[in-house]
């Protein structure tokens, strides 16, 4: 798989994170990536879906204190076997997140965007 340097196509080149261990202890977060799979075939279907699950989600930011970031994106490539959504949140520790696992919202949400899909993963990692 070829690196995109941006000089072609007018995008930013990537550049490396510093590696963890230069960044104190203290400033690490708990970085939750979570990848759905829709399981409807239909791109118009799925581009409603998306946008429901973006909705959803992003209606926890202000509700659960725990969340110290939520992004939610959509693939932009469209290659077959990719996901089709995406959550980024950084919480401030692991017992954080695991707050934020049986928040009432949370459950909720969960519950609502849980039968639009056929695939999740998860990972959980410091940042």
């Amino acid at each position: 798989m070829a690196r995109r340097s941006g000089a072609a196509d007018g995008r930013a080149a990537c550049r490396p994170l510093p590696p963890v261990e230069r960044i104190p202890r203290s400033s690490l977060v708990i970085r939750h990536i979570v990848t759905f799979t829709l399981a409807d075939p239909s791109p118009e279907k799925r581009s409603e879906q998306s946008a429901f699950v973006a909705s959803q989600l992003q209606s926890l930011v202000g509700v659960v204190p725990e969340l110290l970031a939520l992004s939610v994106v959509n693939d932009v490539d469209a290659t077959p076997g990719n996901a089709h959504v995406a959550l980024i949140a950084d919480y401030a520790d692991q017992a954080a997140l695991d707050r934020y696992q049986v928040h009432p919202d949370h459950v909720r949400v969960s519950a609502s965007i849980k039968p639009l899909f056929s695939g999740r993963a998860a990972i959980d990692f410091e940042v």
